[in-house]
């Protein structure tokens, strides 16, 4: 099966995070807006340069207003973002992501609520490697007696 195209991507991702269809059309259009200004660039030859001078354009030659511009960055920041919030990535754990769906189960998320966003395509190999790490570690501990969990029994008080 070949792999969907960028927008078809964006806007699977968009759909799975529930956004509504008004957020789904600025940010496909802001997506756009950028690989056209950089000449039909793919997002992922692209980095912090590229989007500095695209806002700087709407700024300077677009007059747009700064809504707009937190509006396009917004969309940007999206494309290839997981969207965790800092501590839903502290609670993370491995058996919320599967990396070969792409995809991060966020549990007790804001509001306490359940959704699923994406694991970005460039983080697979380092988070390959870093699970790899992490299992090697934890068989070491197991050997070595440690590595288990600790728990309390309500009872004995031991």
């Amino acid at each position: 099966m070949p792999e969907p195209k960028l927008l078809d991507h964006v806007r699977t991702i968009v759909r799975l995070r529930h956004l509504s269809p008004r957020t789904e059309e600025a940010y496909l259009y802001w997506i756009k807006k950028f690989i056209f200004f950089h000449h039909k660039r793919h997002p992922l030859e692209m980095g912090e340069m590229e989007i500095r001078s695209f806002l700087s354009y709407l700024a300077e030659e677009a007059h747009v207003a700064a809504s707009t511009q937190n509006q396009a960055l917004n969309a940007l920041v999206f494309l290839y973002g997981s969207g965790l919030r800092l501590m839903e990535c502290v609670r993370l754990r491995i058996n919320n992501v599967d990396i070969d769906s792409l995809q991060i189960t966020v549990r007790d998320g804001k509001g306490e609520k359940q959704r699923v966003t994406i694991v970005p395509q460039s983080l697979v190999p380092t988070l390959r490697k870093h699970l790899e790490k992490v299992k090697d570690c934890h068989l070491e501990d197991l050997k070595e007696g440690f590595g288990g969990v600790f728990s309390w029994n309500t009872v004995t008080g031991r």
